[in-house]
């Protein structure tokens, strides 16, 4: 494993980190309802997020760029997809709390996507230098 997909994993650890500790005061202070779905949901990006990432990085050719824009559009649709899937799995099982779990999904998905842009950016950049 290289060292990028090594820091990658390491700082969308501590972003699911922050985003658990976040439901885990929303649970008491803010929001009354049961929201365990938003325990697996920060859980299920995260693992998606990263598959994903290894998945570009496996991929991507460097002499090829448009080897890494095919790669990375085939990977986004693919996560959005599969989350999708995940949403509507949820809410068909658990109706009585689909408000709040898709509104946290959305947020969840919002922040995990800019996070891993903000860090396939970064190193494109460095690369490039």
């Amino acid at each position: 494993m290289t060292t990028d997909i090594k820091n990658f994993i390491k700082i969308s650890s501590i972003v699911g980190v922050i985003l658990l500790a976040f439901v885990l005061i929303s649970q008491f202070f803010i929001v009354k309802a049961y929201t365990a779905g938003n325990y697996i949901t920060v859980l299920v990006n995260w693992l998606i997020t990263v598959l994903m990432y290894v998945i570009n990085k496996k991929t991507s050719n460097k002499e090829i760029p448009s080897s890494f824009i095919n790669t990375f559009m085939a990977t986004s649709i693919g996560k959005m997809f599969v989350l999708m899937i995940y949403m509507v799995g949820y809410v068909f099982l658990f109706g009585e709390e689909k408000i709040i779990f898709l509104v946290f999904m959305l947020v969840c998905y919002t922040i995990y996507t800019i996070f891993e842009i903000y860090h396939i950016l970064k190193e494109q950049k460095s690369d490039n230098l």
